[in-house]
Parts: C-alpha cells; structure tokens; sequence
C-alpha cells in the first residue's frame, strides 16, 4: 500500500474500487525531505526539446487541461487516460470523480466510438461520478462503513484510502469550495493536483523552482522576466543575458500556447517596439496583437533550443515533444509514471520559406499532419533523464507550499 490514510481527489470527482491488475511505477525513489509530508498525487505534461542527452523543459501543465489530440492521430482516442486511471489503480483504493457539470456523464455517451477520456477503462476499475461536494461526502460516509463491515470478516483495504479527482483542478482553489474541502469529515482525503497547480500554471513559478537548484539549473533554457512595456536598453539587456540567435516570447500565466512568440535576434527590437509601445494600430499578426491587448504586468524572454531535427516524410522538423506523467509522494517516497509521449509539429518544416514561429512553434491542429511518433530508444533516454529530474522538483513544489501560510 503505497497511500496510507488517505483520500485523493481529481478534477471531476469519481470513485474507483481498484482492480486488482494495476500497472507498476516506472519509477519509484526514496527522498530526503524537511519533514514528513501528506501524500500527494498529479497528473502533469512536460513539454520539451530533447537532443542526445541534453533536455530542456520548455513548460510544465496539467494532465486535465491538456489535450492529447497528436497522440490521439498517431495511437487512437484515450490512450494516456487510459494509461492514468491504470496509474491511480496502482494505489488499489476507491477512487471518486467530482463533476458538478455531468461533462464525464456527457462525453462518455457522445463518444461510444472516440472515447478520448477512456472512460472504459475507467468503468473497469469501479470508477464512479458524484455530481458535488455534498454527494462526495454521502459517499465516503457509505464507503467507510462498508468498510467497517468487511473489517469483520477479511479486512481487504486496512487502509481506508480513498481517491479523490476533480474535472477541473482550478475547482480546488476556489474559495467556496476550499471552505467545503475543510468541513468534510474525512481530513485524509487527498485531492489529486493540488500541490502541482499553482506552478504549472504559472511559468515564472515553475522557472523560479528550477533556479533554486543547481541541480535543476541546466534542464531550463537562458530566461530572463521583464516587466511589460519598451524600454530604449531593453534589447542589449536580453542579447546581453541570452546568448541565442533566436529567442521566445512568452506570457506568464497563459496557456495552449497563447502569446508564445519566436524572434529572430535582428528583428527582436522592432518586434518588441510594436509589442509593447503606444501609437502602433493593432497589428494583423494576432501573436502582435495579442500583446497588445495583454495587460500583464511582465512577461518572459528565452532562449530558443531545438530539438534534433526529426524526419516526417520527406521533410525536417524541429519539434516538441510532450511527455505525459502521473507522479506521487508518499512517506519519503516519490514514484512516476510515464503514460504516453508524442512529438508535436511546427506548421512548417526547416526546409520551408515562412515566418519563423511557424517554423520553430509547435501546433497541434485537427486535419493536418500535426504530431509524430518518438521513437523507442529516444524516448528511454528522455524518461531516464525526467525520473532523476521530476522527484527533486516534485519535492521542491511541496516544500514550497509547506513554507508558506495558507
């Protein structure tokens, strides 16, 4: 039993009385922390450029946001759901889903023949959807005495653990609904998320993680955080800290690669001029446009790096890969796994004359060739690599949350 005393929480809340044929780690470690923590579970994605032995993390984000469409075109609708409620069976404890919109309900019966969300395989481990908090707490209350009454006989779940996932994990950190997570009677409910969401939603959080840790320094590209608006020096103080010929722009706390822009170093002070100075018209170029608009108050500058150059019929592209993992801690121990990789396509290859985010941006579109496999031996190397680099930060996300008040 990896979860004691514990309940877990994901999205949409559904409950799992676990098959017995659960998938194992991947990859499990024992870790030294400043105290010992409550367990937690995440569903996440790593995007990231990848050449021989060198990986830099571009993003991190949620499982439950992501879409998954590439991987869908290459292996068929719900494969890495299917490979995350196996992960979640892995703790072999009841599992609940807490979806007050009925969009599970929904999408399980328009999608009998596209079943992105796999909720067959959800179904085949006892998965069950309750409709809101106050269902979650009738529940639980039924399943703790059902468990007292086994507890007679052959005590099959000494533990008493339960799984806990939201639809969507912002649900956690709205106020009403922190107040309700507070007055359930079940304090070791764990909810699934919870620790890594306010990180992976906000890149200066997550670079800020890496950069507390030598160790973690090298897996991120040259960034620099810069406060909104033009300034006459602006340019010499990112070629000054970037060394890169090319370099990427990108919004703080957006998402679906919203705001992401690719800059040339010659055209980088007249880009960020029409970005960011009073008295241009808007532009067309919607990337230019949506700076703009942006009120932020800072946004991030980095180096561009590239992957190797992968072959897609008789073209070369420089891709992302995009790693989707589930990842635990509990009692000194963090333990990983991986549930599906992908390549995701720039819209034009190297060889192709077009503006250069469309040729270094990766884009996942419906109907067009947007994602590639990874092959075999490429993709060991880049879980090699992510099991030595996700514990440390994992613990850091913890930690950080521990230190502060809430």
């Amino acid at each position: 039993m990896f979860l004691r005393r514990s309940t877990f929480f994901i999205g949409a809340l559904f409950l799992l009385s676990l098959s017995k044929e659960a998938r194992s780690f991947d990859y499990t470690v024992k870790v030294a922390t400043e105290a010992v923590y409550s367990p937690q579970v995440s569903f996440c994605i790593v995007d990231l450029k990848y050449r021989k032995n060198n990986l830099k993390v571009c993003e991190l984000g949620e499982g439950a946001y992501s879409g998954f469409h590439g991987h869908e075109r290459l292996f068929g609708p719900g494969k890495i759901w299917s490979n995350f409620w196996d992960f979640l069976a892995s703790f072999r404890t009841p599992f609940y889903f807490v979806d007050p919109s009925n969009i599970f309900v929904r999408l399980r019966a328009q999608q009998q023949h596209n079943d992105q969300w796999s909720s067959a395989t959800f179904a085949q481990h006892g998965g069950r959807v309750v409709r809101s908090f106050q269902h979650l707490d009738d529940t639980i209350n039924k399943q703790k005495k059902q468990y007292k009454a086994q507890a007679l006989g052959q005590s099959l779940l000494p533990d008493k653990t339960t799984l806990v996932m939201f639809h969507l994990p912002g649900m956690l950190f709205n106020q009403s609904n922190k107040d309700k997570i507070t007055q359930l009677r079940y304090p070791d409910t764990v909810f699934v998320d919870a620790m890594t969401h306010p990180f992976v939603l906000n890149k200066l959080l997550t670079h800020k993680l890496f950069m507390q840790d030598q160790n973690l320094v090298s897996f991120r590209p040259q960034c620099l955080i810069l406060p909104t608006g033009y300034t006459s020096d602006m340019v010499k103080k990112i070629q000054k800290t970037i060394k890169s010929d090319h370099y990427v722009v990108k919004p703080i706390a957006d998402t679906h690669g919203n705001g992401i822009m690719m800059i040339s170093k010659q055209e980088l002070g007249q880009t960020l001029q029409k970005m960011f100075c009073r008295g241009y018209s808007y532009d067309r170029d919607p990337l230019i446009a949506y700076w703009q608009k942006s009120r932020a108050g800072s946004f991030l500058v980095e180096s561009h790096e590239s992957s190797d150059p992968i072959e897609v019929g008789d073209k070369h592209y420089d891709a992302t890969m995009r790693v989707a993992f589930g990842i635990y801690y509990s009692e000194g121990t963090v333990g990983i796994s991986f549930l599906g990789a992908y390549w995701k396509l720039p819209s034009l290859a190297l060889e192709d004359t077009g503006p250069l985010t469309k040729k270094l941006k990766s884009r996942i579109a419906h109907g067009t060739k947007c994602s590639a496999k990874v092959a075999p031996a490429v993709y060991n190397e880049v879980k090699a690599i992510l099991s030595a680099m996700l514990p440390p930060l994992f613990i850091k996300m913890i930690e950080d949350r521990h230190s502060k008040p809430r």
